[in-house]
């Protein structure tokens, strides 16, 4: 029998209970995180949002733009920028790596 690994069980999670789990753990609903704001809570918890369906999904850019109502450079500054943050913000780096064991249970 295989078993499965944590990484490739995460490629099955739906993109909706993905955000969802995002949403839940920053205390925000999902129809925030969709929002057009740019208040900076919104915009942490979208970028890691964005980080996650790329990161586990391996959704292109376009369709993670689509989910979000934004277009695929959006997508793209997002990510990048959550993989900058993670390595400058230690509180940041934490937030994800909790919301990455919520996600991996």
């Amino acid at each position: 029998m295989e078993t499965i690994s944590t990484e490739e069980r995460a490629r099955f999670l739906k993109a909706d209970h993905i955000i969802a789990i995002v949403a839940d753990f920053m205390e925000l609903s999902t129809k925030e995180l969709k929002s057009s704001s740019r208040r900076q809570y919104l915009v942490d918890g979208r970028s890691i949002c964005m980080y996650f369906l790329r990161e586990f999904k391996n959704m292109s850019f376009q369709q993670i733009g689509d989910i979000f109502k934004r277009d695929h450079a959006t997508a793209i500054h997002c990510y990048r920028r959550c993989l900058d943050l993670m390595e400058t913000d230690k509180d940041f780096r934490t937030s994800v790596e909790s919301v990455r064991k919520i996600l991996l249970k």
